[in-house]
Order: structure tokens, then C-alpha cells, then sequence
């Protein structure tokens, strides 16, 4: 969650990038990210 909450607070970083980042499943620090 703490990850999550950085990730959309910080400003400048794109949203865009953040959700291809974060989509790829097969990333086991992404899925916890999005859990």
C-alpha cells in the first residue's frame, strides 16, 4: 500500500507509465503492488 500511495502522490511521475509498469502481471512486485 505505502508503494501505492507513492506512486500516485509523487508528482511528475506518469500515470501512464505507472499502469504499464504495474501491468505487467507476470512482475511479482507488481501484483503485490496492486493487491
Amino acid at each position: 500500500q505505502a508503494v501505492a500511495r507513492f506512486l500516485l502522490s509523487r508528482k511528475g511521475l506518469s500515470r501512464q507509465m505507472i499502469g504499464e509498469y504495474l501491468g505487467n502481471l507476470q512482475d511479482t512486485f507488481a501484483m503485490q503492488v496492486l493487491q
